[in-house]
């Protein structure tokens, strides 16, 4: 709630109004394969992906290389540094985000701009997958409501990897010498 909160107030649930310049798209491992492909069109959100080595993003790159030889079509919407921390596949759709302040190797999304939606709408995803609930997830939400219609149902699902707020606390209170006391 908070997350759509805030994202409401930074430009409405759907983003700023005004049309910004979108970044280029990142192109990696196999990433004219998602070009060609003729299946099922698949954006998937996500806080790591080729911005830092982690579980999370080398599980979602193993699930990008897989859906791309079985001939679906990916779009990931993610946010990325000036060089990669490690090689990804298929394609991304940079999302802006800032460094969090006690873990600067991760990155917070600050929200979905117009030329992202434009990006989106274009792609017409038929499954957005969301695997990290921060400020763009409920724009990503609310985005999918308001592009499913009758005769283009876009499927919705997402998965937890993280318990955010025992995350939050644990970096906390490492970060100010903590931990040993409450952990």
């Amino acid at each position: 709630c908070l997350a759509f909160l805030v994202a409401y107030l930074k430009g409405g649930v759907f983003g700023p109004k005004t049309p910004q310049n979108c970044p280029p798209l990142v192109r990696g491992i196999d990433s004219n394969l998602s070009d060609k492909n003729t299946g099922t069109r698949i954006v998937i959100f996500t806080g790591a992906y080729n911005n830092v080595i982690d579980g999370v993003s080398r599980t979602l790159n193993r699930l990008v290389k897989d859906l791309l030889s079985s001939n679906y079509r990916v779009l990931v919407l993610a946010p990325t540094k000036e060089v990669a921390v490690q090689e990804h596949y298929g394609t991304i759709l940079s999302v802006p985000s800032m460094k969090l302040p006690f873990r600067a190797e991760y990155s917070v999304t600050t929200g979905l701009s117009q030329c992202m939606r434009s990006e989106l709408e274009a792609f017409n995803p038929d499954i957005v997958h969301i695997a990290t609930p921060d400020v763009v997830a409920p724009q990503v939400v609310t985005w999918v409501w308001y592009h499913t219609t009758v005769t283009h149902r876009v499927q919705l699902l997402g998965h937890c990897h993280t318990c955010v707020k025992i995350a939050i606390i644990s970096y906390v209170t490492a970060s100010i010498g903590l931990a040993s006391f409450i952990l």
